[in-house]
């Protein structure tokens, strides 16, 4: 019991981690297709994910997510607010990226109980490539850059003045409406555009997150899940061979968009 009380207090913290609001101007909504298992396009999965996009910055995260964080962060009853989470679909995109004006980028994910945040400055090398496409009512061109070990192929639209696009992808002139690698294992399809007000809390509080220097940091976080949870306390008793299977499977599920 005391465990399950941990977990809760746990997730409700990191939801209700936020406590700045933030105003954007557009609201970006993409089909978001990954493949968990490099070597099984059995394993693809699907999610929404939304693009938010303000003057100073933009803000990447599933759909799922952003509705149980919205809940965990109105809701002051906490077991309302959990009670109302349990009853949700629960994300299988647990990452978030804020990305800055300065080409700053702030990479949030939730690994086990810890959220972890990894800090990085990147801009996108793209290369202008022949050739249109539709996309809906949009004219888009196409570019084509090279990410953290994989090819790209964007196709962007002038026609909306957004120099912006899914994950940390953002450079060309004009918003990304699709974007995928070579392999077409992450694969990103614009669902819906919306030029509105948003207000959204996305100041996290510095003492509830990890922080760590790399991505290659936090893969090793992500290798070692199971023995974190053990060194957190909880009482994990597996035989070996079922431990090994569950390893093998956290294993396959690693084929993430940034390959280390």
């Amino acid at each position: 019991m005391k465990h399950f009380i941990f977990i809760l207090n746990t997730l409700f913290v990191y939801f209700y981690s936020f406590s700045q609001t933030t105003k954007f101007d557009y609201k970006i909504s993409y089909n978001y297709r990954f493949q968990e298992d490099k070597k099984d396009t059995n394993s693809r999965r699907t999610e929404e994910t939304l693009l938010f996009v303000g003057k100073e910055i933009s803000y990447f995260v599933s759909a799922k997510k952003l509705a149980i964080d919205t809940i965990l962060q109105k809701e002051t009853n906490f077991i309302s607010a959990m009670g109302r989470v349990n009853s949700l679909p629960k994300p299988k995109v647990n990452f978030e990226v804020v990305k800055n004006r300065d080409s700053k980028n702030s990479y949030f994910e939730l690994v086990g109980l810890s959220l972890y945040k990894v800090s990085s400055q990147e801009i996108i090398d793209w290369k202008f490539e022949e050739g249109t496409k539709q996309i809906g009512k949009y004219t888009c061109k196409k570019a084509r850059t090279t990410f953290a070990g994989r090819n790209y192929t964007a196709w962007y639209s002038e026609e909306i003045p957004l120099s912006e696009g899914p994950y940390k992808f953002r450079g060309l002139p004009g918003l990304i409406l699709e974007m995928y690698d070579d392999r077409q294992e992450h694969y990103f399809s614009l669902l819906s555009l919306e030029k509105k007000t948003y207000f959204l809390d996305l100041t996290h509080k510095q003492d509830q997150i990890v922080e760590l220097k790399n991505m290659q940091e936090l893969e090793q976080v992500r290798a070692n899940r199971l023995e974190n949870l053990k060194s957190a306390g909880f009482d994990i008793k597996l035989d070996p061979q079922k431990e090994k299977e569950l390893k093998e499977k956290m294993r396959k599920k690693q084929n993430h968009i940034e390959m280390l």
